[in-house]
């Protein structure tokens, strides 16, 4: 779960401009892993983009101001292996399984209600 949870929080930080033409198919694989994210954020199984932003405007308010640049930089040099990163296609497969499975779960109590 923490796993999970991590891999949440960095596709928060990225939009569709970081990742455009980048990873296997030209971006295309990015593509839609951001639009999965939005999804499954928009189903609350996830936390949002714009969640996660209200998050850390409150946390990193509590910094001195004289410290807000080195917070950033240090932040997106953390996150920039990420966008090299590859899954082999066995390990994208069981997250792809998982992922779909959620979904489906979501949708069938949704309907169900």
């Amino acid at each position: 779960i923490k796993c999970i949870a991590l891999a949440n929080h960095t596709l928060t930080h990225y939009t569709r401009l970081d990742t455009k033409g980048k990873g296997p198919g030209g971006g295309l694989l990015w593509d839609y892993v951001l639009s999965v994210h939005e999804f499954l954020a928009m189903c609350k199984i996830i936390t949002s983009k714009q969640y996660h932003a209200q998050h850390h405007f409150h946390n990193e308010m509590s910094y001195p101001a004289i410290l807000m640049p080195i917070n950033e930089y240090l932040n997106a040099k953390a996150l920039i292996p990420f966008l090299t990163r590859t899954m082999d296609e066995k390990g994208l497969m069981l997250v792809e399984g998982v992922a779909n499975t959620i979904c489906l779960i979501c949708l069938y109590g949704a309907m169900c209600r």
